[in-house]
């Protein structure tokens, strides 16, 4: 066994150093929210719609023009991590960043578009390629030019206990390598989501399930 390591539960772990983070972002109630600034706000009625994440984009005055051929489960994901994404990608390691997604939607909007092209004997292409869960990791990997380790959970809610857990499991094996982690959750009536880039640079509050919860529940 390595100097450092324990054994818990059968499992080997590796001790991980602390993790800060250093810009975080939300989306909900039609709202944009980046590390306590509000960037843009559309009415509640449009919170949900590809209006409404059409308009906060333009609001927010974001250059990333393949923002429009996402789905909107893409889009949600996109639109928390377009504040800081030049950041991200000029990170000294960047080549090694590592992505997580944790979801209770997946790819629940694309699936729901292809099932009725099939059933009415046109399908899209274009719609096809968004029925994965895990496709909000490509196109963060695509924005940022990220090319490490990303793995996508799906969970039955936001628990920010189990999505503490599954962080440090990972940073066992990734320790040294800057992280982009980030909930998102995206139905016909409601769209939300959550974006934190978080390193070891001690500028910044400590990774916990209580300054998790306290961005998710921000409100200004």
């Amino acid at each position: 066994m390595k100097p450092g390591s324990f054994l818990l539960g059968g499992l080997l772990h590796l001790e991980s150093k602390m993790l800060y983070i250093h810009h975080w972002s939300l989306l909900r109630n039609g709202q944009l929210w980046s590390d306590g600034r509000l960037l843009a706000a559309v009415p509640a009625d449009l919170s949900a719609s590809m209006e409404g994440l059409h308009d906060i984009y333009r609001k927010a005055a974001f250059n990333y023009p393949k923002f429009f051929k996402a789905d909107g489960f893409c889009k949600a994901g996109l639109l928390t991590v377009l504040p800081w994404w030049k950041t991200l990608r000029a990170h000294p390691r960047a080549i090694q960043g590592c992505m997580l997604l944790f979801t209770d939607s997946g790819c629940h909007l694309a699936d729901e578009e292809h099932i009725k092209g099939m059933q009415n004997g046109s399908p899209s292409p274009a719609v096809f390629v968004y029925t994965l869960p895990n496709i909000l990791l490509g196109e963060w990997s695509i924005l940022l030019g990220w090319k490490g380790f990303g793995s996508c959970f799906l969970m039955p809610s936001c628990d920010v206990h189990q999505i503490q857990k599954i962080i440090e499991l990972h940073r066992t094996d990734q320790k040294e390598t800057p992280l982009l982690w980030g909930w998102c959750s995206a139905f016909p009536d409601r769209i939300a989501a959550a974006a934190f880039f978080c390193d070891q640079e001690a500028t910044a509050q400590p990774l916990s399930c209580e300054n998790i919860q306290q961005i998710l529940n921000f409100t200004a």
